[in-house]
C-alpha cells in the first residue's frame, strides 16, 4: 500500500503490526506519533528496524536504537544527507536507493553487513567512513561494489561520527 498523505501528523495506531517501507512516501507529513515513533516523530522504528522518515526532510540522523535500515526507507524522500550511528549493522536490499541522496556518514569502525544491493546510488554520491577503519570498508566484502564512493571522513563533528540516543543527546 502507498499512501500520499495531506495531513501533518499520522499517528500509529496500537493494532498496526506491519508497516511496509515506502508506506508515508510522497505528501506533506511533518510527524509520525505513537506505536513505532521515534522519539522526536521524524522516523518509524518496528523492533530495532527503521521503516520510515518524513518524506520532506533533507539531512538524516538515524537515532542509536536502530540496527537495520529496511529496503526503500529514503526512496520517495527528499533527503541528502544521512548519518548512520555504530548500532547500525544491517542493510537490507535497496535499504538507501533515494534519487537525492548525496552524503552518507558512517561512524562505526566496523563496516555494516550489506545484502546484495543495498545501496542503489548514484555515481555523485560520497561515502564517508571513520578515517582510521577506511581501509576495513574497502577490504569488507560486502562493500566492495561501492569502494569508489568510499572517503576518509576526516571532520568529525556533525557528520555522523557522533552516536544520538533515542532521546537525541549525543552519546559518549
Amino acid at each position: 500500500m502507498h499512501v500520499n498523505i495531506s495531513i501533518n501528523t499520522f499517528e500509529v495506531p496500537q493494532n498496526i503490526t506491519d508497516i511496509q517501507p515506502g508506506t508515508f512516501s510522497g505528501g506533506v507529513l511533518s510527524s509520525f506519533k505513537g506505536k513505532y515513533a521515534s522519539y522526536n516523530g521524524d522516523s518509524l522504528i518496528v523492533d530495532g528496524t527503521l521503516v520510515a522518515i518524513l518524506p520532506n526532510v533533507s539531512k538524516y540522523t538515524v537515532t542509536t536504537t536502530v540496527q537495520t535500515i529496511a529496503p526503500h526507507v529514503f526512496k520517495y524522500s527528499d533527503v541528502t544527507d544521512i548519518s548512520f550511528p555504530k548500532s547500525v549493522a544491517n542493510f537490507r536490499a535497496n535499504a538507501i536507493d533515494g534519487q537525492n541522496i548525496r552524503n552518507l556518514f558512517f561512524s562505526s569502525t566496523t563496516p555494516a553487513t550489506l545484502e546484495k544491493g543495498a545501496f542503489v546510488l548514484n555515481d555523485n554520491v560520497s561515502i564517508y567512513v571513520p578515517a582510521e577503519s577506511k581501509e576495513l570498508y574497502l577490504q569488507a566484502n560486502d562493500w566492495q561494489e561501492y569502494i569508489s564512493l568510499i572517503k576518509a571522513n576526516e571532520t568529525g563533528s556533525g557528520s555522523g561520527n557522533e552516536d544520538f540516543t533515542d532521546e537525541g543527546e549525543e552519546e559518549w
